[in-house]
Protein backbone atom coordinates (compact mmCIF):
# COMPACT_ATOMS: atom_id res chain seq x y z
CA UNK A 1 0.00 0.00 0.00
CA UNK A 2 2.77 2.08 0.62
CA UNK A 3 4.36 1.95 -2.42
CA UNK A 4 1.71 2.19 -4.41
CA UNK A 5 1.08 5.76 -2.74
CA UNK A 6 4.61 6.48 -3.07
CA UNK A 7 3.73 5.67 -6.73
CA UNK A 8 0.86 8.11 -7.19
CA UNK A 9 3.04 10.58 -5.61
CA UNK A 10 5.84 10.00 -7.65
CA UNK A 11 3.88 10.23 -10.70
CA UNK A 12 1.64 13.23 -9.40
CA UNK A 13 5.03 15.03 -8.89
CA UNK A 14 6.16 14.17 -12.18
CA UNK A 15 2.79 15.27 -13.92
CA UNK A 16 3.27 18.86 -12.06
CA UNK A 17 6.80 19.33 -13.76
CA UNK A 18 5.29 18.59 -17.02
CA UNK A 19 2.50 21.31 -16.38
CA UNK A 20 4.60 23.81 -14.85
CA UNK A 21 7.28 23.49 -17.90
CA UNK A 22 4.42 23.24 -20.55
CA UNK A 23 3.04 26.38 -18.92
CA UNK A 24 6.31 28.60 -18.38
CA UNK A 25 6.76 27.16 -22.86
CA UNK A 26 3.28 29.11 -22.98
CA UNK A 27 4.06 31.98 -21.42
CA UNK A 28 7.51 31.84 -23.41
CA UNK A 29 5.76 31.71 -26.72
CA UNK A 30 2.61 34.23 -25.91
CA UNK A 31 1.70 37.27 -27.37
CA UNK A 32 4.26 40.49 -26.43
CA UNK A 33 3.70 43.50 -25.76
CA UNK A 34 4.37 46.31 -28.14
CA UNK A 35 6.46 47.95 -25.40
CA UNK A 36 8.21 44.42 -24.97
CA UNK A 37 9.55 43.96 -28.53
CA UNK A 38 10.29 47.55 -28.90
CA UNK A 39 12.86 47.56 -26.18
CA UNK A 40 13.88 44.11 -27.47
CA UNK A 41 14.12 44.89 -31.12
CA UNK A 42 13.75 48.34 -31.15
CA UNK A 43 17.32 49.05 -32.84
CA UNK A 44 17.38 46.09 -35.31
CA UNK A 45 13.89 47.70 -37.29
CA UNK A 46 14.08 49.61 -39.89
CA UNK A 47 11.31 51.10 -42.35
CA UNK A 48 11.15 50.74 -46.17
CA UNK A 49 9.62 53.80 -48.27
CA UNK A 50 8.38 52.61 -51.90
CA UNK A 51 6.76 54.18 -54.39
CA UNK A 52 5.22 53.40 -57.67
CA UNK A 53 3.94 54.40 -61.02
CA UNK A 54 1.66 52.30 -63.93
CA UNK A 55 3.43 53.77 -67.58
CA UNK A 56 1.47 53.25 -70.89
CA UNK A 57 5.18 52.08 -72.41
CA UNK A 58 3.94 52.68 -76.17
CA UNK A 59 3.68 56.34 -74.99
CA UNK A 60 6.02 56.69 -72.45
CA UNK A 61 2.99 58.42 -70.40
CA UNK A 62 1.79 57.76 -66.70
CA UNK A 63 -1.24 56.10 -66.27
CA UNK A 64 -2.95 57.08 -63.48
CA UNK A 65 -5.75 54.81 -60.96
CA UNK A 66 -8.78 56.29 -59.70
CA UNK A 67 -12.23 55.56 -58.30
CA UNK A 68 -15.47 57.14 -59.43
CA UNK A 69 -19.11 56.82 -58.33
CA UNK A 70 -20.68 54.31 -60.33
CA UNK A 71 -22.57 57.46 -62.58
CA UNK A 72 -22.60 58.33 -65.95
CA UNK A 73 -23.23 61.75 -64.52
CA UNK A 74 -19.68 62.21 -62.74
CA UNK A 75 -18.66 60.59 -65.89
CA UNK A 76 -20.08 63.44 -67.98
CA UNK A 77 -18.84 66.33 -65.82
CA UNK A 78 -15.23 64.43 -65.42
CA UNK A 79 -14.92 64.31 -69.39
CA UNK A 80 -16.89 67.15 -70.63
CA UNK A 81 -18.69 64.27 -72.96
CA UNK A 82 -22.39 62.70 -72.53
CA UNK A 83 -22.53 59.41 -71.26
CA UNK A 84 -25.85 59.53 -70.19
CA UNK A 85 -27.86 58.65 -66.96
CA UNK A 86 -28.05 56.18 -64.76
CA UNK A 87 -25.03 53.59 -63.26
CA UNK A 88 -21.91 52.92 -65.05
CA UNK A 89 -21.95 49.34 -63.91
CA UNK A 90 -25.20 47.98 -63.28
CA UNK A 91 -24.20 45.08 -60.68
CA UNK A 92 -21.33 47.49 -59.84
CA UNK A 93 -20.70 48.39 -56.15
CA UNK A 94 -21.06 52.61 -55.06
CA UNK A 95 -17.33 52.67 -56.73
CA UNK A 96 -15.80 51.96 -60.09
CA UNK A 97 -12.46 51.63 -60.99
CA UNK A 98 -11.11 53.77 -63.72
CA UNK A 99 -7.57 54.28 -65.43
CA UNK A 100 -6.64 56.95 -67.53
CA UNK A 101 -3.51 58.38 -68.69
CA UNK A 102 -2.57 62.68 -69.42
CA UNK A 103 -1.15 63.19 -72.79
CA UNK A 104 -0.86 66.90 -73.81
CA UNK A 105 -3.01 68.48 -70.90
CA UNK A 106 -5.97 65.90 -72.16
CA UNK A 107 -7.31 63.33 -70.36
CA UNK A 108 -7.20 60.03 -72.68
CA UNK A 109 -9.55 56.88 -71.24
Amino acid sequence: MKRQLASQQQEAASKQAELEKSIADDKSSAPKAASDIADKYGKAVVQIQMAWRLLDKQRSAQIYHQYLPNSREILTKFFKKDFGKGPIMVKSLQKVKMFHRILSNSIVY
